[in-house]
């Protein structure tokens, strides 16, 4: 199979050259992706040498399916899947390469795997500076005009007539004919 997606999946981050991938709920050789080392290997390493981030498929660090990845690690962490299970899983997803989790095993999890050493606070920098280069390479970052509005702009007569103009544009009216449409009940 690597020579039938590889080659396409080169070409994806060579020439489209893309600020951040997603992987997926998926194993490959029986390893979630958001934890798979062979996975990052390739991404980040020599074959394709990403710099962008990397964030999951919706909850890919924490769903029940990671358990047969952190059994690998430990077969009672698993088992229980309480707080041990979840470190595991937020320091696998993130001693692989995973920057960002669409689900909450990162934001709960990580912090506590850091006190326990299981996650190097390198490895939340790194991933921190990958995400906050594409946003500053995106413009999210940057000073807009609406900055420099401040509280005295709050509840103004020029902020309340804009926002009654915006209403009365946006109104519609509905026509009684029958005489029975309205009221809605």
């Amino acid at each position: 199979q690597t020579e039938y997606y590889l080659a396409q999946w080169h070409s994806v981050i060579a020439i489209g050259n893309p600020g951040g991938v997603m992987c997926s709920t998926n194993r490959i050789n029986g390893v979630d992706a958001c934890m798979n080392g062979l996975y990052f290997d390739i991404l980040r390493g020599h074959a394709f040498n990403f710099s962008g981030f990397v964030v999951t498929d919706g909850g890919s660090c924490g769903n029940p399916n990671c358990r047969a990845t952190v059994a690998l690690h430990n077969a009672s962490a698993a088992n229980d899947w309480t707080e041990e299970g979840h470190e595991i899983a937020a320091e696998l997803c993130v001693s692989t390469g995973t920057d960002m989790e669409l689900g909450t095993t990162l934001t709960s999890y990580a912090g506590g795997a850091v006190e326990a050493g299981k996650i190097e606070p390198n490895e939340i920098s790194q991933s921190n500076t990958r995400v906050y280069a594409q946003m500053i390479a995106q413009g999210h970052l940057d000073a807009v005009p609406a900055d420099s509005i401040g509280a005295e702009a709050v509840d103004t007569p020029r902020s309340r007539k804009i926002a009654f103009d915006a209403a009365t544009q946006a109104m519609v009216l509905l026509k009684n004919e029958y005489g029975t449409t309205l009221p809605l009940r």
